[in-house]
């Protein structure tokens, strides 16, 4: 009994001690689980710092262009570097719909594993519970970490891609009128 707690506790610290710089499964598990975890502690910095900067690059571009329309609804510090762009993004967020920032601060999650798409894509599988609006919404999602050859960045997922396809139509639409 004694060796298998001590077996699970070497698998717990070797687990613990894995970060984005970890080839394998194990890496990207890690940069997923401490992003999701910068969003359960409101360290959006941390979130940003993790995504793929050259999407991120990208997405802050689009957010600086849709701050200068005329109906903007929030402003986005566009000589701020992405990272600080990104979180600034969200905390503008979280004070426009303090729920929003509840939601996070409830956020629990769990990662299940991954599934590799190569050997530098990894989609890792997440199980996470928030409550909103006193109703608890759990969700298993995947969220695809992309090796860059030094480390491991989240990619932009699905419902990023979707809000980023919104601020092009909204762009778009701005420039018509």
């Amino acid at each position: 009994m004694r060796a298998a707690l001590l077996a699970l506790a070497c698998l717990a610290a070797s687990a613990s001690a894995q970060d984005a710089a970890t080839p394998g499964a194990a890496g990207a598990e890690a940069v997923v689980g401490a992003y999701v975890e910068a969003f359960a502690t409101g360290d959006f910095s941390t979130a940003a710092g993790a995504l793929d900067p050259v999407e991120l690059g990208e997405f802050v571009g689009l957010l600086g262009l849709l701050s200068e329309t005329d109906d903007a609804p929030f402003p986005v510090d566009t000589t701020a570097a992405p990272v600080e762009a990104f979180a600034g993004f969200l905390e503008a967020i979280v004070g426009l719909a303090p729920e929003m920032g509840d939601a996070f601060d409830s956020l629990q999650a769990t990662v299940l594993g991954s599934v590799a798409e190569g050997d530098s894509l990894r989609h890792v599988v997440v199980r996470s519970e928030v409550r909103l609006f006193d109703a608890t919404v759990s969700t298993v999602e995947a969220t695809t970490a992309r090796w860059t050859g030094t480390r491991w960045v989240v990619t932009f997922d699905a419902k990023m891609q979707q809000f980023r396809q919104m601020l092009e139509g909204a762009l778009a639409a701005e420039g018509d009128g």
